[in-house]
């Protein structure tokens, strides 16, 4: 030794000059372990996690992988220079919408929820679900962090079930037979023309 004295703190220790200690070394190994554990679950989440700018490209500063089976791009399609702004991919006829439901959410410091409509890479129109939050710097917004998530099936069963409902009221109100339904309180709550005609109404009131 060079007849310096030197004390480490307690659970430490320093070989040489420079190298990290026990407790740093410790520090990022618990690092890449939760960074692995985000990752594993971020790969397994049925949808897409993103942070992206406030803008109107919604440029991505990160998205997860689930968004390639979203969208039809990858990652790498959607994040960095020359990449597919998010907002392309947005239904035209949404944009506007989804831009002033963010802005009046983010202005009050609100989680947003949107639904909305995508144009997939294949060219298919895909129905979505969003969840997220502005990210704040002390007064400044700095992003948006959030979560995609298909719901094409649930809207496409929606909307059958109001086809159905809709050609079944076109039935029932162009039939020549009577119908009638009553409420659990006795009351009728709707009849059709023809139950009209036959008990001698002109009209429902």
């Amino acid at each position: 030794m060079d007849g310096e004295e030197r004390a480490y703190a307690p659970g430490t220790l320093q070989a040489k000059e420079g190298q990290p200690t026990i407790q740093q070394s410790e520090a990022e190994q618990s690092h890449r372990e939760n960074e692995r554990r985000l990752a594993t679950l971020l790969s397994n989440l049925p949808g897409m996690a993103y942070r992206c700018k406030n803008d109107r490209d919604w440029t991505m500063e990160f998205v997860s992988d689930g968004c390639e089976a979203l969208t039809g791009y990858k990652a790498s399609d959607l994040v960095g220079i020359g990449a597919r702004p998010y907002n392309s991919l947005i239904h035209p006829d949404d944009r506007d919408r989804i831009w002033n439901e963010v802005q009046e959410s983010v202005s009050k410091r609100l989680p947003f929820r949107l639904t909305y409509r995508i144009v997939a890479a294949d060219g298919r129109e895909r129905s979505v679900w969003e969840q997220g939050v502005g990210v704040f710097s002390g007064t400044e917004l700095t992003a948006l962090e959030g979560f995609i998530t298909d719901i094409t099936d649930r809207t496409d069963a929606e909307a059958k079930l109001q086809a159905q409902n809709e050609r079944l009221r076109r039935i029932i109100e162009h039939t020549d037979a009577g119908y009638f339904r009553i409420g659990t309180d006795g009351c009728y709550e709707d009849v059709n023309p023809a139950w009209l005609r036959m008990h001698g109404f002109a009209n429902r009131e």
